[in-house]
């Protein structure tokens, strides 16, 4: 399971032998789990209502995302230091439109909760070694993957509910209200950027709550 602490910039989580390959192949990273900062190109609305506006390499508008995925394989690119996420064999079309500067944010199946966001930092690129692990899909290698850096990463005790959130995204209005899991419902998920913003600025807050919360 990931850990609870609130993270910030600091040195990446211990990796396993096994994962060095992930993480040869993802790039450097930066390992940024932060807590308002923001990325490279990037203007933070935090928790003013100003727009937030990212933008890919060239000027292009970002697009955003959400990845479904259960706690073990979020607990996974937790360990390899949000350097690099691997996406379902089945997803390669999806994938492949993901492009440096886009948003991902992280929707944790079974606890049905947000628990951060990422900014992509490379292209997708195809690698077949066992990182992610599925207990209910065993041979699946998650063989589709973009390089990462953590944007705003919550502990486990402050991730948000996604129910909380279903009448105030625009994506999300397709489905009623009392099967709003059906949303959820596969492992990557285009959205609107105005979800993405208000999304992005609930888990800022949430974060300062527990930061504020641990400095008394």
């Amino acid at each position: 399971m990931a850990g609870s602490g609130a993270h910030r910039r600091g040195t990446a989580p211990a990796e396993r032998p096994d994962r060095a390959a992930g993480r040869r192949r993802a790039g450097s990273g930066c390992n940024r789990q932060l807590g308002t900062s923001a990325a490279p190109r990037v203007r933070d609305a935090g928790l003013q209502g100003v727009a937030w506006e990212h933008y890919r390499e060239g000027g292009v508008m970002a697009r955003y995302w959400i990845v479904v995925g259960g706690p073990e394989i979020f607990a996974t690119t937790r360990e390899l230091g949000f350097t690099v996420h691997g996406f379902k064999s089945t997803r390669r079309g999806m994938v492949q439109r993901i492009q440096p500067g886009d948003m991902l944010a992280f929707y944790i199946t079974g606890k049905k909760q947000f628990a951060g966001t990422a900014r992509v930092t490379g292209p997708m690129f195809e690698d077949a070694t066992p990182l992610w692990r599925s207990a209910k899909k065993p041979e699946e290698r998650y063989p589709y993957r973009v390089p990462i850096e953590a944007d705003l990463i919550l502990p486990e005790e402050a991730w948000i509910d996604a129910e909380s959130l279903h009448d105030r995204f625009r994506w999300t209005q397709r489905w009623p209200r009392e099967h709003w899991t059906l949303a959820y419902q596969g492992n990557l998920h285009e959205i609107p950027e105005e979800d993405f913003t208000l999304l992005r600025s609930e888990l800022a807050a949430a974060l300062e709550r527990v930061e504020k919360a641990r400095t008394g």
